[in-house]
């Protein structure tokens, strides 16, 4: 609907599985979930509780969308041809929160560039906190930036020195496997010995995850 100076608000995407893994050989890519309000106002939309497997693209991209919550999403690797610049992008998007996201990247740094998080222009945070970052090839950047602390490209390796130049996740784990249970059969529920586990932020109206199952606090 571009261009028609409309405002949509309030939108909820919840409880999906997106799955992107068994497509074979790329003939294009695709972002999972996707937002650009091209000429319309997108605000206070609702991310949460996704599962996003494999992603041709990007697993979550939001262009232009104001005061955006994305939580509790699990977001497992890229698909072997993608080419993703980054998991989750933020572009123009201003006041994110952004809490309880594990973001595992699976891309060797030959393949392509393929950040966990990656902010573009004016972007914005609200809260940016209590997620898990992981690069199977830890000469993939987890994160970057077009205009914050770390430029483009920032490394698992930089992350203390990251977290205290951006004021972002003060009270996140450091990057590390989040030992899913069986990501190859599907099984993302974390291990007992997770640094994932009690790492999130109670966050009010949502108790429940992606199952249905009341949130673990223990």
């Amino acid at each position: 609907l571009p261009g028609l100076g409309q405002t949509f608000i309030h939108f909820t995407i919840r409880n999906n599985l997106i799955d992107d893994r068994g497509i074979g050989v790329l003939e294009q890519t695709s972002n999972c979930i996707y937002a650009e309000s091209n000429g319309n106002n997108y605000t206070d939309f609702l991310i949460y509780n996704n599962v996003i497997l494999g992603a041709t693209a990007r697993a979550i991209l939001l262009r232009d969308v104001n005061n955006a919550s994305v939580h509790h999403n699990t977001i497992y690797g890229s698909h072997p041809s993608a080419q993703p610049y980054s998991l989750v992008t933020f572009h123009n998007a201003l006041n994110i929160d952004f809490r309880n996201n594990i973001i595992y990247g699976t891309l060797p740094i030959t393949s392509f560039e393929a950040r966990c998080v990656l902010d573009e222009g004016t972007s914005t945070f609200a809260v940016r906190n209590y997620n898990l970052y992981y690069q199977e090839d830890p000469n993939q950047p987890f994160t970057g930036s077009e205009t914050g602390v770390g430029g483009w490209d920032t490394f698992m390796y930089e992350w203390n020195s990251w977290r205290a130049a951006s004021g972002f996740e003060a009270s996140s784990p450091a990057p590390q496997d989040p030992l899913f249970v069986d990501p190859p059969n599907g099984d993302f529920r974390i291990q007992s010995n997770s640094a994932a586990r009690t790492a999130g932020q109670p966050i009010y109206g949502i108790t429940r995850d992606n199952a249905g199952n009341p949130f673990n606090t223990t």
